[in-house]
C-alpha cells in the first residue's frame, strides 16, 4: 500500500512537454536539449517527477523538491533508500556506479508498479 503523502514544502515548475506524457504521471522526468520535459532514462540527469498528464506541447507540472508520489518498479525499499530512474522513468532503488539519485524513499514498499511516497531533493551522486 502506498504511503500517504502530505503536500507541504514543495517546489513545482512548469515546462512544455516534449512528448505525449498522458500515461506517465508520477514518473521521473528530465529536460531535453530544447528545454522540454521528457521521460528520464537510467543514468540520466533527472529534474523531478511529473505531476500531471500533459500531451505533447502542453504544460508539464514537475515536482522539483519536496514530497511526491512516484511510480516505482521492480525493487524493495526502506525509508532512506536512494531512488534512481530506470530506463523508462520508474523509480528504482538500484543504480549503477556514478548514477545520479533523485531522492530517497519515504516509506517501505515491495510492490511492483505502485505509486509510492518519495522525498525529492534534486539529483545527487549516490554511492552505489
Amino acid at each position: 500500500m502506498a504511503q500517504e503523502v502530505r503536500e507541504k514544502a514543495q517546489w513545482d515548475e512548469s515546462f512544455p512537454a516534449g512528448a505525449d506524457l498522458t500515461g506517465d504521471q508520477y514518473k521521473i522526468v528530465k529536460l531535453n536539449a530544447s528545454g522540454q520535459v521528457v521521460l528520464s532514462g537510467a543514468g540520466e540527469l533527472a529534474i523531478g517527477v511529473l505531476q500531471n498528464k500533459p500531451g505533447s506541447g502542453e504544460a508539464a507540472q514537475v515536482r522539483i523538491f519536496g514530497l511526491t508520489r512516484m511510480l516505482t518498479k521492480g525493487s524493495n525499499a526502506e525509508p532512506g533508500d536512494n531512488i534512481f530512474s530506470d530506463a523508462t522513468g520508474f523509480g528504482v532503488t538500484t543504480g549503477s556506479a556514478g548514477q545520479m539519485a533523485i531522492g530517497q524513499a519515504f516509506g517501505t514498499w515491495s510492490i511492483e508498479e505502485e505509486v509510492q511516497g518519495i522525498l525529492l531533493f534534486g539529483p545527487f551522486r549516490a554511492h552505489v
